[in-house]
C-alpha cells in the first residue's frame, strides 16, 4: 500500500504522484510497490534493508540517497501474544526531492502522525523527528501495558504460582529485551542526527530534538527498571517453586516412613521368628503397629514435615 501525504503546518494533501516535499509511506509493500520505488531510483540494497524485519536503528548514505532505519512499537499480535513487540521502519531520502518510508507491518503511528498540527512534509527532518515522537509516547505506553500484564500475573501467583505464570512471565521479559534494546538503537540514532552527522538540522529543530531525546532516554531507563524487576520477580518465583517441591517431597517422605512401619513389623511376624512377643496373637501386633504409625506421625507434625 502506498499513500503520498503532502503538508503544510497540519494541512494534510493526499496526491496521486510523487511531488518535491512529499512524503511517500509504503507499508506491506508489494511486488509493485517495490517496483515502484525502483522506479523513483530507490537502490536496491536500501529496500533490501528496508523489508528486513531483523533490522535495527541505524543510517548510511551512498549515491545521494540516506538511509534512516528506527524501531517502533507494536500493539499485541494476537490474544495469544499479548505482549507488546517492536518492528522496523526506514526512511529514505532521495537527493532534496521527497521522503519515503517503508514498513513491513501496519503501524497505528502513520495514521497519528498525519494528525499533528505543525506538520510540515517538506522540512524531512523535522517530520522524522515528530515521528520519533510519536514512537516516544508509544514506547512509554507499551510499557505501562507491559507492568499491567505483569501485575495481573502476579495477582494471580498470589494464589498459586505454576508453570504457566513463569510463562507467561518468560513472554513479558522477551519483549522487555526487544523493547530495551530497540529503545537504545534509536537513542544513538537520535544523538547522531542531533550531531547532524546523519541529517541537516536546523537550530530551531535542535531544542525539539533534544527533548525527543531526553523521552526516548527516560522510556530506555524506565525500560532496563521494569526488566531488572521482573528478573528478581522470575527468580523470586523460582525460588518460591522449588520450595513448594521440596515441601511436598518432605511431606511424601515422611507418609513413606510413616506407612513402612507395618510392613516391618508384619514382616517380623509373618516370617514366624523366635522370641517375639504375643506371637500368638495377631492384635498385640497390629495395636503396636498403630501405635508406633501415631507416634512417628506425631513427631513428624511437630517437627512440620507433615
Amino acid at each position: 500500500m502506498i499513500k503520498i501525504i503532502h503538508a503544510v503546518k497540519g494541512k494534510v494533501e493526499m496526491l496521486t504522484e510523487a511531488a518535491k516535499g512529499c512524503w511517500i509511506q509504503v507499508i506491506q509493500p508489494t511486488p509493485e510497490d517495490i517496483a515502484y520505488l525502483e522506479k523513483l531510483g530507490v537502490g536496491h540494497d536500501y529496500i533490501k534493508y528496508a523489508l528486513d524485519e531483523e533490522e535495527l536503528a541505524r543510517s548510511e548514505s551512498e549515491n545521494g540517497q540516506t538511509l534512516i532505519i528506527v524501531d517502533l512499537p507494536t500493539a499485541p499480535e494476537n490474544a495469544r501474544k499479548p505482549t507488546p513487540s517492536t518492528m522496523p521502519v526506514a526512511f529514505i531520502l532521495i537527493n532534496d526531492d521527497f521522503l519515503i518510508s517503508v514498513s513491513v507491518k501496519e503501524n497505528d503511528l502513520f495514521d497519528e502522525i498525519l494528525k499533528v498540527a505543525s506538520l510540515n512534509t517538506p522540512n524531512r527532518t523535522k517530520t522524522i523527528l515528530q515521528f520519533l515522537g510519536k514512537a516516544s509516547i508509544k514506547y512509554m505506553q507499551a510499557l505501562k501495558e507491559i507492568d499491567r500484564i505483569v501485575s495481573e500475573i502476579e495477582k494471580r501467583a498470589v494464589k498459586s504460582v505454576g508453570k504457566g505464570e513463569i510463562l507467561e512471565l518468560m513472554e513479558v521479559q522477551k519483549s522487555l529485551v526487544y523493547i530495551t534494546s530497540s529503545l537504545k538503537a534509536d537513542e544513538a540514532m537520535l544523538e547522531r542526527i542531533k550531531l547532524g552527522n546523519v541529517l541537516k538540522i536546523a537550530n530551531g529543530d535542535m531544542s525539539f530534538a533534544e527533548d525527543i531525546l531526553i523521552e526516548i532516554r527516560q522510556a530506555r531507563e524506565m525500560a532496563d527498571i521494569h526488566e531488572r524487576l521482573l528478573t528478581n520477580t522470575m527468580d523470586n518465583y523460582g525460588s518460591i517453586i522449588s520450595n513448594n517441591l521440596n515441601d511436598i517431597m518432605k511431606v511424601l517422605t515422611s507418609i513413606t516412613l510413616v506407612f513402612s512401619i507395618p510392613m516391618i513389623i508384619f514382616g517380623l511376624y509373618g516370617m514366624n521368628v523366635d522370641g517375639l512377643w504375643f506371637a500368638g496373637s495377631p492384635y498385640f501386633a497390629i495395636g503396636i503397629t498403630v501405635l508406633l504409625m501415631i507416634a512417628m506421625a506425631v513427631w513428624f507434625i511437630r517437627k512440620k514435615m507433615l
